[in-house]
Parts: structure tokens; sequence; C-alpha cells
């Protein structure tokens, strides 16, 4: 288990704990102490953060960014790509985890670009370096990085054009029922991210979001006789919680919310 805190994050918490606790052997990596998942965790493996080692960096412009490491890891932490390849070696495949730095890594990884529409072979360490960032697809065969796509109206299918298709809705998994009457549906809070296993030690941000809260329409909530900050107890197939109810017009009548995290 790598960069991820399943134990919480997971949707049927009770299944994925009890799967954990049948594992043989777990090996947790991660750059973050406690978390939930350590606890199931056979071996423990410490991460290094992203200014710790030096790699790159993708965003959906499709935009790569040499990122260079300006400190070192602590204790003994590691890049994520020096655990997976210590692991492989350990595992018996000396040859295939051979690898000397990230550099090394990229490279492997630009060869199964190749002649595909997201080549990127032209996008070295080397390149980055000397002329930023820079976005893909770009092969070595011409070096030149297009910023546009299908700007020729030419798609990636065998006769060049585009495809639609069209979508029916299925709708829900789990319609409403009299005995389940609401849509419960969960998101971000802008200062917290993911299982707060970083932003929940800061303590500017746990004053932001001191309690976790549902979200519930004022008509439901008069329906329901609930007052701004009542405890409210909300319940699934699968389990229960109890939240501070938050009434607010920005969520839909018949559904609530609450944060992810």
């Amino acid at each position: 288990i790598a960069a991820t805190n399943p134990a919480v994050s997971m949707p049927d918490l009770e299944r994925t704990k009890a799967a954990l606790l049948q594992s043989p052997f777990t090996v947790y990596q991660d750059a973050y102490y406690p978390t939930e998942t350590a606890e199931y965790a056979h071996l423990l493996l410490p991460a290094a953060q992203w200014g710790e080692k030096t790699g790159t960096m993708t965003n959906s412009e499709r935009m790569v960014t040499f990122c260079l490491a300006f400190r070192e890891p602590l204790g003994e932490a590691k890049a994520d790509w020096e655990i997976f390849a210590e692991v492989g070696r350990r595992l018996g495949f000396t040859n295939q985890f051979n690898f000397a730095d990230s550099e090394a890594v990229r490279a492997e990884f630009l060869e199964f670009t190749r002649d595909r529409p997201c080549d990127m072979t032209g996008i070295t360490y080397q390149r980055l370096q000397e002329q930023g960032p820079t976005q893909w697809p770009c092969p070595d065969s011409s070096g030149v990085s297009q910023e546009r796509l299908y700007t020729d109206l030419q798609f990636n299918t065998p006769d060049g054009k585009a495809r639609f298709a069209a979508y029916y809705s299925q709708g829900l998994a789990e319609p409403p029922n009299p005995d389940y009457p609401f849509v419960l549906t969960t998101g971000r809070l802008y200062a917290h991210w993911h299982t707060q296993t970083r932003t929940g030690h800061i303590e500017k941000i746990r004053k932001l979001h001191p309690l976790p809260f549902i979200e519930i329409h004022p008509q439901d909530a008069q329906r329901l006789e609930i007052s701004e900050k009542d405890w409210v107890e909300v319940r699934s197939r699968r389990g229960y919680s109890r939240f501070p109810a938050k009434i607010t017009r920005s969520i839909t009548p018949g559904t609530v919310f609450i944060p992810m995290h």
C-alpha cells in the first residue's frame, strides 16, 4: 500500500478492515505517520516528500515540469521509486529494477510512450533543465512539442474521425426508498486534503473546520424538525455516523452532504 489511507478512504470500511486483517504480510509506504492504515501494516517504509526527491510533474494541460529536490529526506525516508526498486530487487528481479536514479526510471517510462498519442520520448531530463516545462506529445524524432491537440481535425482512430457515443444514465445504484429516503453525497473542503494525514496536524487548518458536519436543505430540516447545529444520526445499509447539522440552500432537497475527510 503506497501513498494512500484505505482504512479511512474506502467506501465500505468494515469490509476494508476485515480484508486488511486477513493479509499475511502488509507493506505500507507513506510520507506521514501515524495513519489509520499503519495500524494494519507489518512493515512500514518511510517515503520522501516532493521537495526531498527529484523527478517530473505533469499537470492537466499536459505540461511536464522538472522538479529538483531542495532538501535531503529525513531519517531513513527514500523516494518512492527507490523503495519500489529495492522491494523489486529483494523479490529477485534484480535486472528489472536496476535503476541508478530517477532519470533512469523516466527513460524506461518514455520508451513506453514511443509512437503513441502521448509520445514523450523528446522530453528528457536534459531538455527540461535546458528549456523548461514542455507539453506532450513531443517525440524525439522531431523534438516538437504540440501545444494544442487535434487542430488538424485528425483524431487517434483508424479513420481519423472523432467518435461520439450516446450515453443513457442508468440511475443510482441505490436509489432512495422509504427506509433510506435521502441521497448522501461527499466532497472536499477547501482547507483539508484527503484523510487529513497532513492537514489534520496543522492547528490553523483544524480551527477552520473543527468539527465534521452534514449539510441539509431548509425544507428537509423543517420537515424533520432539525435546527442548526443539532446532532443528526445518519444511517445507510452499511453503517451510521453522527454529525452537527448545517442548514443551507446550497444543497438540493432530498440530498445531504458530508465532507469526505
